[in-house]
């Protein structure tokens, strides 16, 4: 319901980018993994863009955790967690907490209007 309602109403709202990340990593804990990296990529890809979103640290860091659980991918999850700590360094100290600052009300969205 998130995704679609940023996809309808608020295309341009970088929260969208956690949502995803958050989607992925549930999909990697429940043995997806395939669609796990697909959707890390996506996020990845889509804040290319734009290097001073904190989001992009969010995800970078997210992804790294998951590949770091994995034997066969520690190495290149040690890499991404120690890139989103790089690139930490250019947000202030309360840029993490911004990503919970927005909560989409789902009582504003009518259902049938956005076929939820």
């Amino acid at each position: 319901m998130t995704i679609k309602m940023y996809k309808n109403l608020d295309m341009e709202n970088l929260l969208k980018f956690k949502a995803l990340t958050m989607l992925g990593s549930l999909l990697y804990r429940n043995g997806d993994e395939n669609s796990a990296q697909k959707i890390h990529e996506t996020v990845l890809k889509g804040l290319s863009n734009i290097p001073e979103a904190y989001e992009l640290v969010f995800a970078v860091r997210n992804y790294g955790y998951l590949l770091a659980k994995n034997d066969t991918t520690r190495l290149e999850g040690q890499d991404c967690i120690k890139k989103a700590e790089i690139l930490q360094k250019s947000h202030p100290y309360w840029a993490e907490r911004k990503l919970s600052l927005f909560v989409p009300v789902a009582a504003t969205l009518s259902d049938e209007q956005y076929d939820m």
